[in-house]
């Protein structure tokens, strides 16, 4: 979006045609923009959170990230360009994909993933049953008379491991 000084009041006007819409995102990716900034101390001065190590960098880079994509797209969009629209989406869907994984896990949705991460290495096991599984579907077109039913065994094979595999992770707790 072009400006232009008018030379009565010596102020930034928008040019003639300018969207009404383009204000209320602006104002949003402002609002993005500042949340993040809140976050990102918060998170660093142990406010929100108990990040340690290697978790606190993430997350800090993470919100640095999205308060820097929201603040560089402010500029891009008021000028018009399709990079800051293009910036100010991936930091809307950014927002939305983080803020929903965090509300889920908050309400205890997610508890299938808690138990997933301590008994995943007793039940690798089973992973590579699916893995067996879905070699011999992939080598079932090499015998072309009974491919359809080595497919059909392959097929199997990966569904009883990945029941075996959910079973012994523990996930039912989860679901």
């Amino acid at each position: 979006m072009a400006q232009t000084i008018t030379p009565d009041t010596d102020r930034l006007t928008p040019e003639p045609g300018h969207p009404r819409w383009l204000n209320a995102a602006l104002a949003w990716q402002a609002v993005v923009a500042a949340l993040a900034a809140v976050g990102v101390v918060s998170i660093i001065t142990g406010t929100i959170g108990d990040f340690t190590g290697i978790g606190l960098v993430i997350v800090v880079v993470v919100l640095a990230g999205l308060l820097a994509a929201s603040l560089g797209s402010i500029p891009l969009m008021r000028a018009r360009r399709h990079g800051g629209r293009a910036m100010a989406m991936l930091v809307d869907y950014l927002v939305t994909v983080i803020a929903s994984f965090v509300t889920l896990q908050t309400i205890g949705v997610l508890g299938g993933l808690d138990s997933l991460g301590v008994n995943f290495r007793d039940a690798v096991w089973w992973g590579i049953v699916v893995i067996v599984g879905w070699l011999v579907v992939g080598q079932a077109d090499r015998f072309t008379s009974h491919g359809a039913r080595i497919r059909s065994v392959g097929r199997w094979i990966m569904m009883a491991g990945a029941a075996l595999l959910v079973v012994f992770v523990g996930l039912f707790p989860g679901l």
